[in-house]
Formats: C-alpha cells, structure tokens, sequence
C-alpha cells in the first residue's frame, strides 16, 4: 500500500481530528499531485460504534483499504463505525 500510495511518501502530516473521551483520532497524509490518505484509530478496547470525523479533507468518494469498500463524504465530514482497537486507511477515490 504504502509503495502505491504517493501520499503515504511523503512528510505530510495532519491531524484532523481528536475525541481523547473515545480515543479516536484521526490524521491526514497527503502529496501536491493530489493524493489523499486518512487515517482513522480507534485506540480503545471497547466498541467504537458509530464516529463522526468533522474536518475531512474533501467530500465526495473515498475508499477504506482494509477492509475493502467505498464510503461517501459531505459536509466536510465522514460518518463510518469502528470495533475494538481499529484503524481503517480511506484512500480519495478518483
């Protein structure tokens, strides 16, 4: 992933968003040409359910590479859920 992703090689970093009540956090990695990585970390032993990351950078289509599906954002925001001790990669579709 990282040796196909260019924002991935890069040291471009941002983090967009912090909820220490939930442990999650979540930040950006991203390249000149346009390509977008985001990071998403649920850093706690306990369902994560549904999370709201405000200050996504860009609506529109993303995919989520690890677990393999696309997801929409809008509004400057993503809406996903996470499990126990999770982290999802969402890659800018397009």
């Amino acid at each position: 992933m990282r040796k196909n992703t260019d924002a991935l090689r890069t040291d471009t970093f941002d983090v967009v968003h912090l909820d220490p009540e939930r442990c999650i956090m979540a930040y950006k990695r991203w390249n000149g040409a346009g390509s977008v990585a985001v990071v998403v970390a649920h850093l706690k032993d306990e369902f994560g359910g549904k999370v709201t990351i405000p200050n996504w950078p860009g609506d529109g289509k993303w995919h989520e590479y690890i677990n393999n599906y696309d997801v929409e954002a809008s509004g400057g925001t993503l809406t996903d859920s996470l499990a126990e001790s999770e982290v999802k990669i969402y890659l800018k579709a397009g």
